[in-house]
């Protein structure tokens, strides 16, 4: 069901799309623009388990807003992306995955996501068309849930808030195939290895899977915590100072912390506009 309410909602990305690339053609475009502001806008869905406050799944779809920065050197890039949904302003309550809720629990969310990343050329092939590239990633990310239940509830009668913060470090990977000098598809991959998780206590004992641990914080590595930040994107340059691109973005992390497992899963397809220019 999620799958089809993402398809029917992305329809017109792809048709927007398609007027752009029919009126690029026959256009010379200035590929030497090495800066780019960014602003994108997209559908998402959001699978949340988080242990310690309900043992239910919690869902719901969103349109996350984003912005950033880019600039692309000869062989290398640097990129700041931030993104950010929070529930009645660009995306709806998460709700449980129950056929039947009798007690009407819903949840008040809002994350956000600051990234930045480095990426440099390392292979090319098919005559310069596919280039692929090495890097890493400063992964952020802070996600807020306050968890409303109505009546009496077995596991909280009030509701309860819920958070975590984690910053990650990530080892990343791009591929590039050029279709045209005007058209591209790209592919990123970013993996935590080193991860700091902030998670309130709740005057529990901590839990022995980190190497450095404070009363609401502690550092894992690779297997600690697990996730993946993925793109997949097609991105058409249709003026000198003006590119688009429609991109699917998958986001995974789960850790356990106290004996209670936080597992998070948002995918989302977005429009994404470029301004090019040069300083």
């Amino acid at each position: 069901m999620a799958i089809e309410r993402m398809l029917k909602k992305i329809t017109p990305i792809f048709f927007v799309l398609s007027i752009s690339i029919i009126s690029a053609q026959a256009q010379s475009i200035d590929t030497t623009l090495r800066h780019r502001l960014f602003l994108s806008f997209g559908f998402n869905h959001t699978d949340s388990r988080d242990e310690q406050a309900s043992p239910l799944l919690y869902y719901g779809d969103g349109n996350p807003l984003g912005f950033g920065y880019e600039y692309r050197g000869n062989s290398y890039r640097h990129s700041f992306r931030f993104t950010f949904a929070i529930s009645a302003i660009n995306a709806n309550n998460l709700t449980p995955d129950l056929q039947n809720d009798p007690f009407g629990r819903n949840t008040f969310f809002g994350n956000a996501f600051l990234t930045y990343s480095y990426l440099q050329n390392w292979k090319d092939a098919m005559d310069g068309k596919f280039h692929l590239s090495l890097g890493g990633a400063f992964d952020n990310l802070a996600f807020l849930r306050i968890y409303k239940y109505y009546g009496d509830d077995l596991y909280a009668s009030g509701g309860a808030p819920s958070w975590e913060g984690l910053s990650m470090l990530c080892p990343a990977v791009c591929a590039d195939y050029y279709l045209s000098s005007n058209q591209k598809i790209y592919s990123q991959l970013s993996i935590p290895l080193v991860s700091l998780v902030g998670r309130p206590d709740y005057n529990l004992i901590n839990s022995n899977s980190a190497f450095i641990s404070g009363k609401n914080f502690h550092m894992v590595l690779l297997g600690g915590l697990v996730g993946w930040n993925y793109s997949l994107a097609f991105e058409q340059a249709i003026w000198d100072a003006l590119e688009i691109s429609a991109a699917y973005n998958s986001r995974y992390y789960r850790y356990s912390r106290y004996g209670w497992t936080t597992s998070v899963l948002i995918q989302d397809v977005t429009l994404q506009l470029n301004w090019r220019f040069e300083l």
